[in-house]
């Protein structure tokens, strides 16, 4: 069991440990079967591609024209599970600018979402991480609203951690594979607009009114 002087120093727990080897396993058995998929689609012509596809099979969208930035969410990992997501999205025909998680809470986020970008993928490993997507997902939304901006949570998928409403954090959409997060990434919807607050009306300041 580690001492508090061990996690001071940034030593994981054996309980992330298990959460990393898992989230890391999801994401390279995503990786294969992407890289599966190509191959067969090299290999195959298109009627015999055709054939082959199955209700199980996604077909991943083309990519060209297409700018995303794609961002790590808390940690180093998430910064290496979003690099993954990216080298996907180069190879799907995507123009792609790779940021780690420090830049959220730099002055450079406004920086790297410029006009150029359609699309802002930011990548979770920790599946307990619902308040800190939301948080992402509106300040990205406060700084161009016609941004679409989707969170990838592989761990997130209904099993280890409860899966995620994209209403609930305004988000465009909520991934739990990197194909998913790909098909959604690439696909033509627009973008969902941020919700403005509701404002509760306190009582003191109901009180005022009707005593007035």
């Amino acid at each position: 069991m580690l001492g508090e002087a061990d996690r001071q120093r940034g030593v994981m727990t054996e309980a992330q440990l298990v959460l990393l080897a898992s989230s890391t396993k999801t994401l390279i058995e995503n990786l294969a079967e992407i890289a599966s998929e190509e191959e067969n689609e090299e290999n195959l012509g298109e009627q015999q591609a055709g054939e082959m596809e199955t209700k199980e099979t996604i077909a991943l969208p083309d990519g060209r024209g297409r700018s995303i930035l794609s961002l790590g969410g808390r940690g180093a990992m998430d910064d290496a599970a979003s690099a993954m997501l990216s080298q996907v999205l180069v190879v799907q025909g995507a123009q792609i600018r790779q940021a780690d998680h420090v830049s959220i809470g730099g002055r450079d986020l406004k920086t790297l979402v410029a006009d150029d970008i359609d699309t802002v993928v930011v990548t979770f490993l920790n599946g307990n991480s619902k308040s800190h997507a939301r948080q992402i997902v509106r300040r990205l939304k406060r700084i161009i609203p016609s941004l679409r901006v989707g969170i990838l949570m592989p761990m997130a998928d209904g099993e280890l951690y409860k899966t995620i409403d994209p209403e609930d954090i305004s988000a465009d959409f909520v991934a739990a594979s990197l194909t998913q997060a790909v098909v959604s990434t690439l696909n033509d919807k627009g973008p969902v607009l941020l919700k403005s607050p509701v404002r509760k009306v306190t009582r003191q300041r109901r009180a005022q009114t009707a005593a007035a």
